[in-house]
């Protein structure tokens, strides 16, 4: 749903940055907890007391809802809690294992900004 929405309001512009944005937020919900449910990524667009499809209805450029998912990356504990995950066991090592191969990263660096850099720098 967020992602038509995008579309109907900016078109393609930053399209692919958007999309994995989005994902790299949600990831961060899958890192975080142990156990995700079908019902968790709509728990966490509609629950908010100002969410990402509010941001989207209210943006006026796709940068400001890159900002908006940026803040969003950075406020998860997922990513800074990565290096306690097991590459390839499990949901969240198989999703990780995925996303290093990604980023092309060999291993999981330190601390939870380099996910933020990796996304950052597709968007220019």
């Amino acid at each position: 749903m967020a992602l038509l929405m995008y579309v109907d309001r900016f078109g393609y512009q930053h399209l692919l940055a958007f999309a994995v944005g989005l994902e790299l937020v949600l990831g961060g919900l899958r890192l975080e907890k142990s156990y995700i449910f079908k019902e968790s990524p709509l728990k966490y667009l509609r629950d908010a007391p100002y969410n990402l499809l509010d941001e989207i209805c209210g943006a006026y450029r796709p940068q400001e809802v890159m900002a908006f998912l940026r803040s969003e990356i950075e406020r998860s504990k997922g990513y800074g809690n990565a290096v306690s995950i097991v590459l390839s066991k499990g949901v969240q090592g198989r999703y990780l294992n995925a996303l290093l191969d990604y980023f092309n990263l060999d291993g999981i660096p330190e601390g939870d900004s380099w996910v933020l850099k990796g996304w950052l720098g597709m968007e220019k």
